[in-house]
């Protein structure tokens, strides 16, 4: 957490921009869900907001697996080849250790600015389960 922390003092820029977008991402979804799947009912409410907090959680999935250098060698593999087809220029990376010993080095200054999409969808999430309450209480009581 202290991590995260010193992340968002360091680099406030990058999280209100990537809480704009998870917020922009979040919306989108959820229109969709509320506008053309569900036509405007409240079922079309409460699963455009569960789906889009639940999307917006595995977008931060996604980002957080990516950030432990789970896509490396899928990343280092497509550079090679393109790299090799393409490029006139020598490699900069020696082997996939070197690679893998360069993005790690990059990832710890990196910012965490990817927290914000979990923070947005679990605001999406807190919003369906009050959203559910409500619903329940008014319909079958």
């Amino acid at each position: 957490m202290r991590k995260l922390i010193a992340s968002i003092k360091k680099y406030p820029k990058s999280f209100i921009i990537a809480s704009i977008i998870a917020t922009i991402i979040g919306l989108t979804v959820f229109l969709v869900f509320y506008f053309a799947i569900n036509k405007q009912t409240i079922t079309g409410l409460l699963n455009g907001t569960g789906v889009a907090g639940a999307v917006l959680i595995l977008f931060f999935g996604l980002a957080w697996l990516a950030r432990a250098g789970a896509f490396d060698t899928i990343s280092y593999g497509f550079g090679q080849m393109f790299t090799s087809m393409f490029a006139r220029k020598a490699n900069k990376y020696n082997d996939f250790a070197d690679y893998k010993e360069q993005k790690n080095t990059k990832r710890e200054v990196a910012s965490l600015s990817y927290f914000s999409y979990l923070f947005v969808g679990l605001l999406f999430l807190i919003a369906f389960a009050i959203l559910q309450i409500v619903y329940a209480s008014l319909y079958f009581v």
